[in-house]
């Protein structure tokens, strides 16, 4: 949603998050190419993922995270591995940040 309206930057993610009117309890972690909804693993297309962790930190995020990857013709180790490189990109940036 945020690159149809061209705020791209990892700044404009971070005020999208930090502007939500309520308590973030959940957030589904996955990522795309800004066209469409398509699930993919956290390398494969451009979120900002410095962006949404500090607008997660500045919202005081302390929820649950989903990694949300869906399975396309890999084999389900390549699958499994998608995920779990999506959580440890995740976790790694939320460490350092």
């Amino acid at each position: 949603r945020q690159h149809s309206i061209e705020l791209s930057e990892p700044e404009d993610f971070s005020m999208a998050i930090q502007s939500v009117p309520f308590k973030v309890f959940e957030v589904h972690l996955h990522n795309n190419k800004g066209r469409k909804d398509e699930h993919m693993y956290i390398s494969y297309g451009n979120l900002p993922l410095e962006g949404c962790i500090d607008g997660l930190r500045k919202k005081r995020f302390d929820g649950i995270v989903t990694v949300e990857v869906v399975q396309r013709d890999w084999t389900r180790e390549e699958g499994f591995a998608f995920a779990e490189q999506t959580r440890d990109a995740f976790f790694s940036k939320w460490d350092t940040l």
